[in-house]
């Protein structure tokens, strides 16, 4: 959950990032009155879980997404685009940027969603091994359906993240 929500925090515009340790809270945004910037918190991450370095993260007892960043539930995030016209949907995912695009690209070919008045984007952080994807819809789409199209669309990478994490699993062989 860690890895993820820096990833948001990095990513989504006004998002603030709340640690709880046994020392208290850390607040992490993009404000003079937070903590640690996002960057600075990515950075500290990067550092403190490379090879040979004691990890210092698990003392992290707690952590909350805030700012404009609400939490949906399983995985999707609401918040509101930084000039507050319209709202947008985030997951965070471990497919490559090439896999989502491919998920995305051919899907509902039924028609039973308004796929075509949704956009989205992808932000990959190489680094974490993640990617925050962001979906959000124009004027186009008086019915709402953007809720819908984005707990599909997470639910389409969540299987794809299980059938490639089984691919890559040995398999052991009985005699």
């Amino acid at each position: 959950m860690l890895r993820e929500a820096i990833v948001l925090a990095h990513t989504v515009p006004g998002a603030v990032l709340r640690l709880v340790t046994h020392r208290g809270e850390v607040t992490v945004g993009r404000g003079p009155d937070h903590d640690l910037s996002p960057c600075d918190l990515r950075q500290a991450y990067l550092v403190g879980t490379a090879p040979g370095r004691r990890d210092c993260f698990p003392v992290v007892r707690e952590v909350e997404l805030g700012g404009v960043v609400r939490e949906l539930g399983g995985g999707l995030y609401e918040a509101w685009a930084p000039d507050l016209t319209s709202v947008q949907r985030w997951f965070v995912t471990s497919l490559f940027p090439g896999d989502i695009v491919e998920l995305a690209d051919g899907w509902d070919e039924d028609g039973d969603l308004p796929v075509e008045s949704v956009r989205a984007d992808v932000a990959t952080d190489t680094a974490l091994g993640l990617s925050s994807v962001r979906l959000d819809v124009g004027d186009d789409d008086p019915e709402g359906h953007l809720d819908e199209v984005s707990r599909r669309f997470l639910e389409r990478c969540m299987a794809e993240e299980l059938v490639q994490s089984v691919a890559s699993e040995q398999i052991p062989r009985f005699s």
